[in-house]
Formats: C-alpha cells, sequence, structure tokens
C-alpha cells in the first residue's frame, strides 16, 4: 500500500511542477514534492514505530506509541509552517503534497482493507 500511494503521489506531484508552472505559481510544484516527501517520511517512520511497539498479543504500548506520533506530527507541521512563513507558495505546495499523500494512503488502504472483508465473506469462492 505505501508502494502504491508513492507512486501515485510521485507521478501526481511530477504532474504538479508541469500545471503550477503553466499556472505562473513555478514554487507550488517544488513545494508539492516537498510535501509528498514530508508525507511518505511520516508514514514510513509510523510503520516502523508501529511495528516496533507492537506487542505479542497484537497491542500497542501506548506511551511512546503517541508521544512518537505526536514528535512527528509535530515536526512535520513545524517544517510545513516555517515554509508558509518563509517561501508562502513553496509552504503552501507542501501542505498540499502532504494532504495529497495523506489522502491517497487512506483511499489505496481502504480499498484494499475493502477487498480484503469482501474475500472473507461467507459463501465466497476462494
Amino acid at each position: 500500500m505505501w508502494r502504491q500511494t508513492l507512486v501515485a503521489c510521485l507521478g501526481l506531484a511530477l504532474v504538479s511542477l508541469y500545471v503550477f508552472a503553466i499556472l505562473r505559481h513555478p514554487l507550488v510544484g517544488p513545494g508539492v514534492w516537498i510535501g509528498v516527501a514530508l508525507g511518505a517520511a511520516n508514514s514510513r517512520l509510523f510503520q516502523v514505530t508501529a511495528s516496533r511497539l507492537a506487542t505479542v498479543e497484537g497491542g500497542f504500548q501506548r506511551r511512546p506509541f503517541v508521544g512518537g506520533v505526536l514528535m512527528r506530527l509535530g515536526a512535520v507541521s513545524a517544517v510545513a509552517l516555517v515554509l508558509v512563513a518563509l517561501v508562502p507558495p513553496i509552504g503552501w505546495g507542501a501542505l498540499v503534497g502532504v494532504a495529497l499523500f495523506q489522502m491517497l494512503f487512506l483511499a489505496i488502504s481502504s480499498k484494499t482493507v475493502l477487498h480484503q472483508r469482501k474475500q472473507e465473506l461467507p459463501g465466497k469462492a476462494q
């Protein structure tokens, strides 16, 4: 799922370079690339942390898990907001890139889970 999201986002980020250049906002495109990179890094670090803090029973060690989530979200938000303050077109592009990555990741993950659920329904041919 992560790779599918990354490939889709990189394709859209590539298109954004062209589209925003035509719309006379050439700095927004690179900002989208930065945002996609931030979203991908955040997502990958989440997966690594979740697998490291998972217990044998399938739960999580909550305290370090929540702390890690808050630190990552804070770092991504801080980078994006600093970019908005210093170079607004790049910063807004970065916010769009992060949102794009998260929305595509949610959509692809949801599609995968729904497909798996459909396969688990009784009476379905395997």
